[in-house]
């Protein structure tokens, strides 16, 4: 079994460093606002140096991840982005799956590119394209199957190594009737997300955090559609994301 304790701060730290440089290189070329950017420059970096170690324990990861995750929560409220997450798969024009996130409601999808991070589309679908926060997390489940499998299947083949492997949660299930509908229980990391959706009530619906993040981002990639959010659900230790699928 893959150790999770070893991987989460890397995977934090490349993530939101990453775009926290990208937004700080966008505000400093692109706009006055020289001082924020200089600002997200330095977190980036400083996110990217410090939490590089190979074996963390437990408690650290987990804080590191909270602290990552509410930052880029509180930077995307500060930016005014308040749509729900749209999750977008490999393909032509995209290196890597993508999420998505709406400046307000859905207003339909803008033909993203990898190096597109702030979105200014016409028709009302301006947002902020990013890496998604569980996708090192899939990648790294994905690595422990030999051929996974296209579609549902597939989907869930990685899911279940992410439960199963890297323990993440108790339990999932996938399903696709007239939308598509991934439930995740959570295990040992099941508080941690409590506490970030006490904190910040949008984190689930903008962005999830890098454990759910991981599930959804397999279920685009593998069925190989864009999904959108719809409905999300908290039921005692479950929580559901209901998506569908956005037809151009």
């Amino acid at each position: 079994m893959v150790s999770i304790q070893r991987f989460f701060p890397d995977v934090t730290s490349t993530v939101f460093g990453g775009v926290f440089i990208a937004l700080g290189v966008y505000l400093l070329t692109a706009t006055d606002h020289l001082t924020p950017g200089l600002g997200a420059v330095f977190i980036g970096i400083f996110t990217m140096m410090v939490m590089t170690g190979k074996t963390v324990d437990e408690e650290v990861s987990m804080a590191g991840m909270k602290g990552d995750a509410d930052t880029l929560d509180e930077l995307l409220e500060e930016l005014g982005i308040e749509g729900d997450m749209i999750q977008i798969p490999s393909g032509d024009l995209l290196s890597a799956p993508r999420t998505f996130v709406p400046v307000e409601d859905f207003q339909g999808l803008p033909d993203l590119q990898d190096e597109m991070v702030i979105v200014t589309s016409g028709g009302g679908r301006a947002g902020i394209s990013l890496i998604p926060p569980g996708l090192h997390l899939m990648e790294l489940a994905e690595s422990s199957l030999e051929t996974p499998t296209e579609g549902l299947e597939g989907a869930r083949e990685v899911m279940g190594v992410l439960t199963h492997g890297l323990g993440l949660a108790k339990s999932f299930s996938l399903r696709e009737d007239e939308k598509i509908t991934v439930r995740i229980t959570h295990g040992p990391y099941g508080d941690m997300c409590r506490e970030l959706r006490e904190k910040r009530e949008n984190i689930c619906t903008r962005t999830g955090c890098p454990l759910c993040s991981a599930y959804l981002t397999a279920g685009t990639q593998y069925l190989k559609r864009p999904l959108r959010l719809v409905d999300f659900k908290i039921d005692g230790e479950h929580v559901i994301f209901e998506m569908e699928e956005i037809v151009r």
